[in-house]
């Protein structure tokens, strides 16, 4: 496999943008497909892939539905999957097979207090140290644990308050490397009860005009991120999370290329 080394700003002008919305919720519904389904597909050679329900158990004893969606030829990576707030895990329907397809068993699941997970009872779920750190790291942990999953660390992608959760990831060394879709430096710091550090193996990116200033939270980051790293600014877009992928499909194609690359 190639190592993917990004290290120059993508600026594309994008079209279809969804006009803005809060500045760390962003639009909720992107991407959203039904959910449930066990879907199944089978290759030339016969492999068939996959999905299951899975129950995962936070560290303070919060309940999480999720999905772990397998490969036809597993080789042995795994990546995480953190959906948008106000929206869930099926989010993520149009890009699990592209994962797939590279070999990856794919884990979704629903934050709490999303979806068919327990609810969350703090006081500021965008900001809470103790809500929705433990379900990425109940996630991380469960399929480091699968039986598909021999390659050392797990990739994540994250988009809206999952693109802060996959920054606090590499923060505290859950993960090892992630593409950040729409994060705020801020919040990023809030989930993972620390100031940002020096870090790397993140993929940032942002619509240019996103109302929450993401794109200069971005560019700040990246430029606080040592090689590998990657940034992407959609130039004259207010695209946030994943609308980003779907706006752009040759960017969606980088972002997973960048998971695709080796462990760091």
């Amino acid at each position: 496999m190639i190592r993917m080394m990004m290290t120059t700003t993508c600026a594309l002008a994008l079209v279809g943008c969804p006009s803005a919305a809060g500045p760390d919720a962003g639009p909720a519904d992107a991407g959203r497909h039904d959910a449930g389904q066990d879907d199944a597909g089978q290759d030339d050679a016969g492999q068939v892939s996959y999905s299951e329900p899975l129950t995962l158990t936070a560290s303070d004893g919060t309940t999480l539905a999720a999905r772990i969606h397998r490969p036809a030829n597993p080789d042995g990576r795994g990546v995480v999957l953190v959906h948008q707030f106000n929206a869930d895990q099926t989010q993520w329907a149009p890009w699990v097979d592209d994962l797939r397809d590279r070999g990856f068993t794919v884990l979704t699941f629903d934050l709490r207090g999303h979806g068919d997970s327990d609810p969350y009872t703090g006081t500021n779920f965008l900001q809470d140290p103790a809500g929705a750190p433990l379900d990425v790291h109940a996630a991380v942990q469960a399929l480091a644990a699968d039986d598909a999953v021999t390659a050392p660390g797990i990739a994540l992608m994250g988009a809206s308050v999952g693109a802060n959760l996959a920054v606090a990831s590499r923060l505290l060394g859950w993960t090892t490397h992630v593409v950040a879709l729409s994060p705020r430096r801020v919040r990023v710091e809030d989930l993972a009860a620390q100031a940002f550090a020096t870090t790397s193996g993140v993929f940032y990116a942002s619509g240019e005009l996103e109302p929450g200033e993401q794109a200069a939270d971005c560019q700040a980051m990246y430029d606080d991120t040592t090689d590998p790293r990657g940034l992407y600014i959609a130039a004259g877009s207010t695209a946030h999370g994943v609308q980003l992928l779907i706006d752009d499909p040759a960017f969606a194609t980088a972002a997973i290329d960048w998971l695709d690359a080796p462990a760091l």
